[in-house]
């Protein structure tokens, strides 16, 4: 009876160690088959249900912040000089027009002039107006209307010019800097209605002017004070003026 009672413990360990030494196998069967197939779990729906999603390879560099990095981006001011755009009017550049009006008035006594008898006055009186537009930031194509009046005693001269000009500016206008400098060039036809004759001629000039933007560039509204030379058969004549210059 004893060697019949030991052999049932004997055969049931025997037994659990069989099953043992079978699932060992199969577990690492599955381990070969995953190295062998590491795409089993590279899409969404393959990927095993742990909770634990890893993070993207660029976000676990050495020295990374995802925190800066969002930062950083979300402040580039913070990081780079401001965009040179930020010192440009919108008023100012290719396409922009301007219209201005400007005059002058001198009241002078002749001394044994020649012409003139001393002790005449002579009043002299001009009012201009333009149109221009910016071809491109610095260069202005422009029309020109401008009448010239003369009372020497008892004569009078009226002039009146029509003139196509082509103007540089020098310095322009910014968000910044509120004044301009322009220097241009003018040619086209005067009449003339004197004592002497009555005709139309060629004329031709320059002028150089300053611009002031008291309330700002992007305003619109400037003073405009020039020097201004115009000639022809009849006339040489230096003189200044001073007027309002809008620009949209």
């Amino acid at each position: 009876m004893k060697p019949q009672f030991f052999s049932l413990p004997l055969i049931a360990v025997g037994a659990l160690a069989a099953c043992q030494v079978t699932t060992a196998p199969q577990q690492s069967q599955g381990d070969a088959d995953d190295a062998a197939n590491p795409s089993r779990y590279s899409t969404p729906e393959n990927q095993p249900s742990t909770g634990y999603a890893p993070a993207p390879a660029s976000s676990r560099s050495t020295g990374s912040s995802s925190y800066g990095t969002t930062a950083a981006a979300s402040e580039p001011s913070r990081y780079q000089d401001p965009p040179l755009a930020l010192h440009d009017t919108d008023r100012w550049g290719p396409g922009t027009w301007h219209i201005g009006f400007g005059g002058s008035f001198v009241n002078d006594e002749t001394e044994d002039e020649e012409g003139t008898d001393p002790g005449d006055d002579i009043e002299t009186m001009d009012v201009d107006a333009e149109v221009g537009t910016l071809l491109t930031d610095r260069v202005e194509i422009n029309a020109q209307a401008a009448y010239h009046e003369s009372d020497i005693g008892e004569d009078d001269v009226n002039r009146v010019a029509v003139l196509g000009g082509l103007r540089y500016y020098l310095v322009t206008p910014t968000d910044v800097q509120n004044v301009g400098v322009y220097a241009e060039g003018k040619a086209g036809v005067m009449s003339v209605d004197s004592p002497d004759h009555d005709e139309s001629e060629f004329a031709y000039g320059a002028s150089a002017g300053f611009l002031w933007f008291p309330w700002g560039a992007d305003d619109g509204l400037a003073f405009d004070i020039s020097a201004d030379w115009l000639q022809s058969d009849t006339i040489d004549r230096i003189g200044a003026s001073a007027g309002l210059s809008y620009y949209w």
